[in-house]
């Protein structure tokens, strides 16, 4: 029965693997199929720079954005977070590298807005210094329109979807 079981769900990953080789042409991913503008959504946690990961102090964080990619392996961004009450916000300009399997890594810096951005109160608007400057991700295309992703940073454990934006009926 537990080989039964297991056979199973092998041969849905594969299935489910063709399909998305399948979708990207069989020829495998590249920098090309991770274009256009995303819209994202992520949440997680941050720790401090001097302890970054203690159960006690790490704050809870949750955000969302667009982001832009070039097919060519460069991208920006525009995020808003929530950052353990306080409002937080900026733009990441990076490069990203998508491998065959569609798998892949982004490496950007984040830079906050200097001020609160229309309808946020000011009162509550605080960017936290470790926000600020390199972030480092990991990725995978799901499909040509999905994109699921985690934050690599050693001060950071932060998951996201992102989808793109502007497509009808599956289009590319």
């Amino acid at each position: 029965m537990r080989r039964k079981f297991l056979v199973g769900i092998l041969s849905i990953g594969i299935l489910a693997a063709a399909s998305v080789w399948a979708e990207a042409g069989g020829k495998g991913f590249s920098n090309n199929d991770l274009k256009g503008t995303y819209a994202e959504t992520f949440s997680g946690f941050i720790g401090t720079a001097s302890n970054p990961f203690p159960t006690s102090s790490a704050i809870a964080q949750s955000g969302t954005g667009t982001e832009t990619a070039d097919g060519k392996g460069n991208f920006t961004a525009s995020l808003v977070f929530s950052i353990g009450g306080s409002t937080c916000s900026g733009t990441v300009a990076g490069t990203y590298h998508v491998n065959a399997d569609g798998s892949g890594t982004s490496t950007g810096t984040f830079t906050p807005n200097a001020v609160a951005p229309s309808g946020i109160p000011a009162s509550n608007y605080l960017c936290p210094s470790q926000m600020t400057g390199v972030q480092d991700e990991a990725f995978t295309i799901v499909t040509l329109q999905r994109v699921s992703f985690i934050a690599t940073d050693a001060d950071s454990v932060v998951s996201g979807t992102a989808l793109r934006q502007g497509l009808v009926n599956g289009d590319d």
